[in-house]
């Protein structure tokens, strides 16, 4: 027997863990790009929704004092998987009180309303919910003030639980 070199089951051992710990790290380097993938389509999605919002409330606040009632939500429910809306999920009065329309630019992940505070205030606000629990979890808010007849719209805020 050859002094020199190790016995045959240590090279397999060495193999197998080798081989382990190969497994191991592709499996958490692929863990780590596919949670940097999510993390940036979330992203991605809430500055979509933040435009969305914005775009709702500066139509909302062309409507003029007194600023238009509250609206139901649309979609009723915060959507667990992309929604297609049509123009009459848009047609409640807040929605249509100018000539320009709203229409989202993509299918919606997030579920939409206009809450009217006062004749002179109010808020568009989106929810969405990231972690399909049936809870709304992330909430875009984009508020409406109105002062010296002249409204307009605010920057969004979000506010995550996540």
């Amino acid at each position: 027997m050859n002094q020199g070199s190790p016995p045959k089951a240590s090279k397999a051992f060495l193999w197998v863990v080798l081989g382990v710990a190969g497994v191991i790290l592709f499996g958490a380097l692929f863990l780590v790009v596919l949670g940097g993938y999510l993390y940036l389509k979330d992203e991605r999605l809430r500055e979509d929704a933040q435009a969305d919002a914005l775009e709702l409330a500066k139509l909302v606040a062309a409507c003029g004092v007194p600023l238009p009632e509250s609206t139901g939500p649309v979609p009723a429910e915060v959507p667990k998987k992309p929604y297609h809306g049509t123009p009459v999920d848009w047609s409640q009065p807040a929605f249509t009180c100018t000539a320009a329309r709203f229409s989202p630019h993509q299918p919606q992940l997030y579920r939409f309303r206009w809450v009217r505070d006062s004749e002179n205030s109010g808020r568009v606000v989106a929810d969405s919910d990231a972690d399909f629990d049936g809870e709304a979890d992330t909430t875009i808010e984009v508020r409406v003030q109105c002062a010296a007849g002249s409204c307009r719209a605010r920057s969004p805020s979000v506010t995550s639980q996540f």
